[in-house]
């Protein structure tokens, strides 16, 4: 049986709109990273529901 490796969930900044990874919290819970690396901004959306 082959591996398949997990996808993290991935959220964008909603200033920017830079994409980061999720981090993990848990075996099945990502939550977004504290601040976005690019503008500063607290505020993400995740990437599925981002405009």
């Amino acid at each position: 049986m082959s591996h398949v490796p997990e996808r993290p969930l991935l959220f964008a900044c909603a200033e920017c709109s830079v994409v980061h990874v999720g981090v993990r919290e848990s075996e099945d819970h990502y939550r977004p990273p504290d601040h976005c690396s690019v503008c500063d901004s607290e505020t993400f959306t995740e990437l599925p529901d981002h405009p």
